[in-house]
């Protein structure tokens, strides 16, 4: 949305004839900020729809469906959770923006899915397909494997992934230059303040020591006078 924006790029996207919109992502490793991720997913669904002077009525109702091979909520333990917007103090009042996240977890421990999903999971997570599905989708994905265009396609998007971490490695290592060079300076100008203290207070100890002498010969000499005045 921004030349200095943090991009997205959703796996699935889609639209019903309902006008409902799906995004489909597969987590393959790690839950830590999935839910903060999907707030991040639905702000750029909901600025990509509407159009300057449009209301906020023509906003689509939406789906962010996560597939993850980790359980973001373990101590649950469930194949399935759904999200939706609802009051703290009534809970069963829901907001009515007609968003909704869930996350499916291939590592679910209770019996809250159909079996037909929990083999899907099973199969995403690396098990042999089991049902029509699953079989079907082991075949299209032995297709799209051996083909050419798809394939080159995915190259070219890992390509390009891998140019954006490289200019991003590469503008971190600047940042990193430059602060060092930043942090050299202000040693520097502090190494550089030290001395000039370090000088003023040998001047000051020479000036203090250059008055002491004076003292001792104004003294030495005031004595000598009084003795020559009493000898007289």
């Amino acid at each position: 949305m921004t030349p200095d924006g943090h991009g997205v790029r959703f796996d699935v996207y889609f639209e019903d004839d309902e006008d409902t919109i799906f995004d489909i992502e597969m987590q393959q490793a790690g839950v830590v900020f999935l839910a903060k991720r999907t707030r991040y997913y639905q702000g750029m669904i909901d600025l990509n729809q509407l159009e300057k002077g449009q209301k906020y009525e023509k906003l689509k109702s939406s789906y962010i469906v996560f597939i993850s091979l980790e359980n973001p909520y373990k101590e649950v333990g469930r194949h399935i959770y759904s999200f939706q917007n609802v009051c703290t103090e009534a809970p069963e009042l829901k907001m009515g923006d007609e968003t909704t996240k869930i996350f499916l977890c291939s590592k679910g421990t209770q019996d809250d899915v159909s079996d037909e999903l929990k083999a899907f999971l099973d199969y995403i997570a690396g098990g042999e397909p089991s049902t029509e599905m699953t079989k079907e989708l082991e075949n299209l994905v032995h297709k799209a494997r051996e083909h050419k265009e798809w394939r080159l396609e995915y190259m070219t998007l890992l390509e390009r992934d891998e140019m954006m971490r490289e200019e991003g490695r590469k503008e971190e290592r600047v940042n990193t230059l430059r602060e060092k060079q930043r942090a050299d300076s202000a040693e520097q100008r502090a190494d550089s303040a030290e001395q000039r203290a370090d000088s003023a207070e040998q001047r000051a100890a020479d000036l203090e020591q250059q008055i002491a002498e004076l003292k001792k010969q104004l003294t030495g000499e005031a004595g000598s006078n009084s003795e020559r005045m009493r000898v007289e």
